[in-house]
C-alpha cells in the first residue's frame, strides 16, 4: 500500500503535449485476383504518425517513435520508397532534409507484412498545450518546469512576451507559485517548446472517496485509503465533520467507515472543509424502548 499526499486533483486535461500521433489506420485491401486459382497478395494501407528519432539515407529508412497508453512508447524503423514524396514544412524534400525531432505522418502500403512508405510529410514546428502543476519557475533562465498527473516532469521556455495570468490578474514567470495547477500553450520547434501563453490558478476544489485509514484529531489529519492508496488530508479546525448524520469531532470517525472528504486545494496543499462519514450498522440515538 502506497501512501501519498494529496497535491492537486486530477486535471482533466493532462499533459497535452500532442506530438499528432494516430494508430495506423485500419487495414484497406487494394489487392485483386490474379491468374485462376490464384490470389495476387492484398495491400494494407499504412498511415503511421510520430517523431522521427533516425534517419538512415543509405539505407533508406525512417525511424519513428509514436507514445503509447499509460506513457509506453514504440519504434517503428521503415523503408522508404525511392519514389516517394517527401515534403518538409510544405516544401518539397529528399529523405536527408526530414529532421530528426520533427513531427512527421508516414503513408503507404503493407504487403505480405513488407512496409513500403510512399509519402512522408514533416514539420519542424507545431502547436501545442500542455496542463499540469507547476514544479519551478526559473525567471532568470526563461523556463518553466510542470508535472503532469502521471508524475513525470517537463520543462519548457516561456517567450519573454507570453501571456501570463495568476488567478486571472496579470503577472510575470515570477509570480508562478510552486503547486499551482497551470494550463500553456505555444509551439514547439523540433520537439523544444516555447510558450505563449500561461495560466495558473493557486486554488481550487478537491473531493475524496475512500475508507477510513486513521482520523488524528489532535493533528487534524484524516488518513483515506482508495484503492491501494493512503491519502492524508489536513481538516480545517471549523470543518463539518459528521458520522452517521450527527456531528462529531473528527476523532470520533472510526476507522473502516467510510467517508466524502471535500474542501479546497491550494498550491497544492489541501485543507477539508467537510467530512462525511457513513459506518455499516450505525447506532440509533438512546431512546424509549417499545414491547
Amino acid at each position: 500500500m502506497t501512501k501519498r499526499h494529496l497535491l492537486a486533483v486530477p486535471v482533466a486535461a493532462g499533459l497535452l503535449l500532442a506530438l499528432g500521433v494516430a494508430d495506423p489506420a485500419t487495414a484497406r485491401p487494394s489487392g485483386g485476383h490474379g491468374g485462376r486459382g490464384q490470389h495476387a497478395p492484398v495491400a494494407q494501407r499504412l498511415q503511421l504518425d510520430g517523431t522521427v528519432t533516425a534517419l538512415d539515407t543509405a539505407a533508406g529508412t525512417l525511424t519513428v517513435t509514436r507514445p503509447g497508453p499509460a506513457g509506453v512508447t514504440s519504434t517503428s524503423t521503415l523503408a522508404v520508397a525511392a519514389t516517394a514524396t517527401i515534403t518538409v514544412d510544405g516544401d518539397a524534400a529528399a529523405l536527408a532534409d526530414v529532421p530528426v525531432g520533427g513531427r512527421v505522418r508516414l503513408t503507404g502500403r503493407v504487403v505480405r507484412g513488407v512496409a513500403s512508405v510512399t509519402a512522408v510529410r514533416a514539420a519542424t514546428t507545431w502547436s501545442v498545450r500542455l496542463a499540469g502543476t507547476v514544479a519551478a519557475a526559473d525567471d532568470a533562465a526563461g523556463t518553466l518546469t510542470v508535472t503532469d498527473p502521471a508524475g513525470a516532469d517537463r520543462t519548457v521556455g516561456v517567450d519573454p512576451a507570453a501571456t501570463i495570468t495568476v488567478d486571472d490578474e496579470d503577472a510575470t514567470l515570477a509570480d508562478l507559485p510552486t503547486g499551482a495547477r497551470v494550463r500553456l500553450s505555444g509551439t514547439a520547434t523540433l520537439g523544444a517548446v516555447t510558450a505563449t501563453e500561461v495560466e495558473a490558478i493557486t486554488t481550487w476544489r478537491f473531493a475524496l472517496a475512500g475508507r477510513v485509514a486513521a482520523a488524528d484529531g489532535t493533528a487534524g489529519i484524516l488518513t483515506v485509503t482508495a484503492g491501494d492508496d493512503d491519502t492524508e488530508v489536513a481538516i480545517d479546525a471549523d470543518a463539518a465533520v459528521t458520522l452517521n448524520g450527527a456531528a462529531v469531532p473528527l476523532a470520533s470517525v472510526p476507522t473502516g467507515a467510510r467517508v466524502t472528504v471535500s474542501g479546497t486545494v491550494t498550491n497544492g496543499d489541501a485543507l477539508g472543509s467537510t467530512v462525511r462519514a457513513t459506518t455499516s450498522n450505525p447506532r440509533k440515538p438512546p431512546g424509549r424502548r417499545h414491547r
